[in-house]
């Protein structure tokens, strides 16, 4: 849409309320939302091309109704352990890193997807073995001979510590509900209570606190390595934000405004168009659909807020974490205010 046409359908203003994006926009904060977004689109199209008349908000509902159903069917997950090269591109730098996390500290996988389909997906990316617990062998030659040393358990070879499948996130985070251990030879649900997580069992159901309660893991000690989810409300007064941007408009004009001619105004104007042509042509550099993900032309996204809200730290690809030490510490930079500016050395001729 051109900058008019913009204008014209947000009723003279780029600005979007918070009660207007939460009524009538959904954000795309992951890869499943970005799909999500494209089905709905391509469903749209398919009315259109047909010229078949639909109520929006109740096609909105249907798409997400019809996404929850495949979802929680499990139909999904089986048509794609069915055909994994068709879906998945393993990654060869995956298993590095997780031994990499793996050793010298504690790793667990908590997922909402079921038992079966989560060992399909790790065994085609990470081999047969990734669930198994194996010991490291230390081989010293004595007299002549080589045999083989048993060390501590402190070695124990293997990817996650506790391995948590039907999570129900984000229920997981905010209930105390307790773990179940999964019978994974028939997939069924034992009954007994589970007091402590081993290595090797895989576990159902749970919550954050008894996670935090049974391993002792918790506050910052913990890295998750999660995707961003749509928590966020900003709370603000419409109102208050419009007076602000009246104040802030109309005093630079009372101040410049002897000095302003007609063909002044044209050619700031011209100024403007010609920025936000720039603008696009670097966006379509970046991504020739959407631009950026971090910036709506020279401001932040939402996604880019949300990463800064929640996110210790952020990567285009996991595997960029080999790339660092494992006894790295990220500091954060600081952040400067509109006000701050950096210190310049005054010039002498």
């Amino acid at each position: 849409l051109s900058r008019d046409e913009i204008m014209e359908l947000y009723e003279g203003s780029r600005h979007i309320s918070v009660r207007d994006r939460d009524r009538n926009m959904e954000p795309l904060n992951d890869l499943f939302s970005v799909a999500h977004a494209c089905l709905f689109a391509d469903v749209v199209q398919y009315m259109i091309d047909r010229d078949i008349e639909y109520e929006p908000i109740a096609l909105v509902e249907d798409v997400h109704q019809a996404i929850a159903d495949v979802h929680m069917s499990g139909n999904m997950h089986k048509e794609v352990a069915l055909d994994l090269p068709k879906y998945i591109e393993p990654n060869p730098a995956l298993r590095p890193l997780l031994e990499r996390i793996r050793s010298g500290k504690k790793s667990f996988l908590c997922t909402n997807s079921s038992f079966p389909y989560i060992n399909a997906g790790l065994k085609y990316m990470l081999g047969d073995d990734w669930q198994e617990v194996r010991f490291r062998s230390l081989l010293d030659r004595v007299g002549g001979e080589y045999c083989a040393v048993l060390l501590s358990s402190s070695f124990v070879y293997q990817l996650f510590d506790v391995v948590i499948v039907s999570a129900r996130k984000p229920k997981f985070y905010t209930r105390q509900r307790s773990f179940r251990n999964l019978d994974t030879g028939n997939t069924q649900v034992q009954w007994h209570a589970v007091r402590e997580l081993r290595q090797g069992e895989v576990y159902t159901q749970g919550s954050l606190y008894q996670l935090a309660k049974l391993t002792g893991w918790g506050g910052n000690r913990v890295l998750y390595i999660g995707e961003l989810e749509d928590e966020m409300r900003i709370n603000t007064l419409e109102e208050l934000m419009r007076s602000i941007q009246n104040e802030l408009r109309s005093e630079p004009e009372a101040e410049v405004w002897p000095f302003f001619t007609p063909s002044n105004y044209e050619f700031v104007s011209h100024l403007v168009d010609i920025h936000e042509e720039l603008q696009m042509e670097m966006e379509m550099l970046i991504n020739a659909n959407f631009g950026s993900v971090f910036r709506a032309d020279t401001y932040p996204s939402q996604f880019a807020f949300f990463v800064q809200r929640y996110v210790d730290i952020y990567s285009a690809r996991l595997e960029n974490l080999l790339e660092y030490p494992s006894n790295h510490t990220f500091y954060p930079e600081r952040i400067g205010m509109p006000h701050e500016r950096p210190a310049t050395t005054p010039r002498y001729e």
